[in-house]
């Protein structure tokens, strides 16, 4: 078990980033590249085609993914974490360099043709993490980030096979997404080669079992849109669908009225069915209602499309902790 001792300054400090980007992706995809998860099986597939197409890097890469748990060999070495494991024989590189540079054939294979997608998905999951923090508070946040993370008293516990301890002694803390990553998470102590030197927790995002990540960047969400956003409209009707995704990004009564083309009367109305089934918030600000999605609306637009939930977000918010 890891265990991530934290002071009340550092919850002060805790930011939720937008992911690691996609070589650390590529680096956790090779443990799904071994595996049999279902939501994966056409990301596989592809990646799988288009290996076969490089029989060198294709060579490399079955040598190397034969070994469970090897990917955490290979993202302490990409990070700098410590010297190459021992063992290190018995993986198809002779140095760090040529590590990194295997890690970057692999991501140009399995993560750059879908990379959008991907990067939309995470946002998505960044975006619901922030709305839990908001309305919740961080502490919250930590305990929902995984059913084997815990938060226990003024620590963050994270199953692992060696037991260690990280004291984050005011630096806070980085909450990282990954839609790759299989574990409950993954403790980055070392993170200046995922680009931040900050302490960085990875956690996976919470998958949608309907939807899978395909190798040409398009998701089943993307290729059935027209039909979700169908039965969006036949559960809740067609305006009060749309208005539910306009105040995706924060909107007054007369500005939902002027992009629905209705009255602001008629906005009220739908705005009161959708606030009493816990789809929207409102609050006044000096003269203006301001309407907003709550998680419970905004889980059920990422079943329509996590593309536009993930586009308003913002990387590197920082949080005010709540007790």
């Amino acid at each position: 078990m890891i265990r991530i001792r934290m002071s009340a300054e550092d919850l002060t400090c805790i930011r939720i980033g937008s992911g690691l980007g996609p070589e650390i992706e590529a680096i956790f995809a090779l443990e799904v590249l071994r595996g049999s998860a279902n939501h994966f099986q056409a990301w596989q597939k592809g990646v799988r085609k288009r290996l076969s197409l490089q029989g060198d890097l294709e060579a490399r890469l079955d040598h190397l993914v034969r070994t469970p748990g090897v990917f955490r060999n290979v993202l302490r070495i990409w990070t700098g974490d410590h010297d190459m494991a021992s063992g290190e024989n018995t993986m198809p590189f002779r140095s760090h360099a040529e590590a990194r540079e295997l890690v970057q054939a692999f991501c140009r294979v399995a993560m750059a043709p879908g990379w959008p997608e991907i990067q939309a998905r995470i946002d998505a999951e960044t975006d619901a993490c922030r709305q839990i923090a908001g309305s919740a508070g961080v502490k919250t946040l930590l305990s929902s980030l995984h059913p084997r993370i815990r938060w226990q008293g003024w620590s963050l516990e994270i199953p692992a096979d060696e037991p260690s301890e990280v004291v984050l002694d005011g630096r806070g803390l980085v909450l990282a997404p990954s839609l790759f990553l299989q574990s409950a998470g993954e403790m980055l102590v070392n993170a200046e080669g995922a680009g931040n030197s900050v302490p960085t927790l990875a956690f996976p995002v919470r998958f949608d079992p309907r939807r899978e990540v395909l190798p040409t960047g398009e998701s089943d969400g993307a290729i059935t849109a027209r039909d979700r956003q169908q039965s969006l409209g036949a559960l809740v009707g067609r305006t009060r669908a749309a208005l539910l995704r306009a105040v995706l990004d924060e909107s007054t009564t007369s500005e939902l009225a002027d992009s629905l083309g209705v009255t602001a009367a008629a906005v009220s109305q739908h705005v009161a069915i959708l606030r009493s089934a816990g789809l929207i918030t409102s609050r006044r600000s000096g003269t203006s209602v301001l309407h907003t999605v709550t998680m419970l609306g905004l889980h059920l637009l990422r079943g329509e499309s996590a593309r536009r939930a993930g586009r308003r977000t913002a990387s590197g918010a920082r949080l005010t902790a709540r007790a």
